[in-house]
């Protein structure tokens, strides 16, 4: 089908036909640019996301909110802080796994390809 699953070529790279390796070079492409799009619209997020925290924070030391009736919320801010930070690293290090996943199948599928029309 349509469907490309990476792992389902680990075993199979020396028996590929030529159009099954573009296939799964542009089926990998596809899935890299995806992924870089997903971290683009998570970072995006996470600004927005920071930006109101600031805005939050100015408005409780501002002299509309004041700090007496500020005072959970400058317990709160910092602690959506830690955990929007957290999250934007463990989507970073998902993102970037996922591509070094899909980058290390593509030349394990390209190296094996190149040698076999080196025997050929």
């Amino acid at each position: 089908g349509d469907q490309f699953d990476p792992n389902e070529y680990t075993g199979l790279v020396g028996h590929l036909s030529t159009d099954d390796v573009k296939f799964a070079s542009e089926r990998i492409h596809k899935l890299i640019e995806q992924e870089n799009g997903l971290r683009n619209n998570r970072m995006m997020w996470f600004a927005n996301i920071e930006g109101f925290l600031w805005l939050s924070f100015a408005a409780v030391i501002s002299d509309e909110v004041g700090w007496e009736n500020g005072f959970w919320l400058m317990i709160l801010i910092p602690i959506v802080g830690i955990l929007v930070c957290l999250s934007a690293i463990s989507a970073i290090w998902d993102a970037d796994h996922a591509v070094k996943l899909l980058l290390k199948k593509w030349r394990t599928i390209q190296k094996n390809t190149v040698r076999i029309a080196l025997t050929l």
